[in-house]
């Protein structure tokens, strides 16, 4: 606005001059708030230039220039126009690879004017992926797809990372956990989401500053969360086996001891057997490969008998029943009791004869 500044002078004699006055214009310069460019990459040349001018006393902008020059070299107007907001798409082709141009941006009311300048860098080359690696290769239940690697680009540097699993076609932002906007950054990926058995394909491209994208590499994993099946079941006494009936029971003598065996899935870690209330660890028998151990039985009165088994991806079966146990009476015992039975009636026989 208008402004006044009053001047006055007065001397030892107390003297005082007459009163000068000078009127001034005060105007506070038009200010840049925005200012962007962004290389849309690829082959495009071509690059995107976003700003936004304010003026503090809501001054009419009367022009706006947008200019660039080399590092050392002298100004090129690129566009002239008085939109406040705006968006510009330059076409980039005539400028060489290289780093150190300068972007400049001059707004104008009717008294000043304001500046901005960035600094930028015209590239075209892509970027690479150095190294693509997977923490596992096949995923089970308690299991999620990550892994990590390293991306290199030359000139602008490096600005994200993605990564897709191919089925589902979209792109996710990895974590690039050093070396943003750097010739070399390390990332991570980590995909949460829940994928079916199956095989997959995952992959990863780099994104630089510029927007070019490298070429895509590609890793195969598994996703396994079956847990591991149960087979058959045999109890061996003495070197003989003895096989479960048609509905899966087997009888044994109470107070005594048994073998079972059981076939368990080929990647099987560990396994447990329950039965009449006592748990033993199973182990793999290498010649069989069968699952194996020694368990007692008190009184075998319809107790069950049950599996825990885990694989490799801690895979769980919990507690499957296989079959059950029953009490029987050890044929010797069978035959001393008809033979006792057949004494007795030889006895009373005689006893009566007399």
């Amino acid at each position: 606005g208008v402004q006044e500044l009053k001047l006055q002078a007065s001397d030892e004699a107390g003297n005082v001059s007459t009163t000068s006055i000078v009127s001034f214009v005060y105007n506070s310069a038009p200010v840049i708030s925005v200012l962007n460019i962004k290389q849309m990459g690829g082959n495009t040349d071509q690059a995107v230039i976003s700003w936004k001018v304010v003026d503090p006393e809501a001054d009419p902008i009367t022009n706006i220039i947008l200019s660039y020059k080399t590092k050392n070299g002298a100004s090129k107007i690129i566009l002239e126009t008085k939109d406040v907001v705006g968006e510009y798409k330059w076409d980039t082709n005539v400028l060489p690879p290289g780093t150190g141009y300068e972007l400049k941006i001059e707004a104008r009311d009717l008294v000043s004017a304001g500046f901005k300048s960035v600094v930028f860098d015209i590239d075209r080359q892509a970027p690479e992926i150095v190294s693509f690696a997977l923490d596992e290769e096949t995923i089970g239940e308690a299991g999620v797809l990550e892994g990590s690697g390293k991306a290199h680009d030359a000139l602008s540097g490096v600005e994200s990372v993605e990564y897709k699993i191919v089925e589902d076609g979209d792109w996710v932002k990895a974590l690039v956990t050093k070396g943003y906007l750097q010739n070399n950054a390390i990332f991570v990926i980590r995909y949460p989401e829940d994928l079916s058995d199956g095989e997959y394909l995952v992959s990863v491209r780099a994104v630089d500053a510029a927007s070019n994208i490298s070429e895509e590499n590609s890793l195969r994993f598994k996703i396994d969360k079956a847990p591991p099946r149960v087979g058959s079941f045999v109890l061996i006494k003495d070197g003989v086996f003895v096989g479960a009936d048609q509905e899966g029971l087997i009888g044994v003598v109470a107070s005594s001891t048994w073998k079972l065996a059981v076939s368990l899935e080929g990647d099987t870690k560990e396994a447990t057997l329950y039965v009449e209330g006592a748990e033993y660890k199973l182990n793999k028998e290498i010649s069989t490969g069968l699952w194996q151990t020694d368990f007692f039985s008190l009184n075998a009165t319809s107790s069950e008998i049950y599996i825990t088994a885990i694989d490799a991806l801690s895979n769980k079966t919990l507690k499957k029943q296989i079959g059950g146990l029953y009490t029987v009476v050890p044929p010797k015992a069978k035959i001393s009791k008809i033979k006792n039975f057949f004494v007795g009636i030889i006895n009373f026989v005689q006893n009566s004869d007399e």
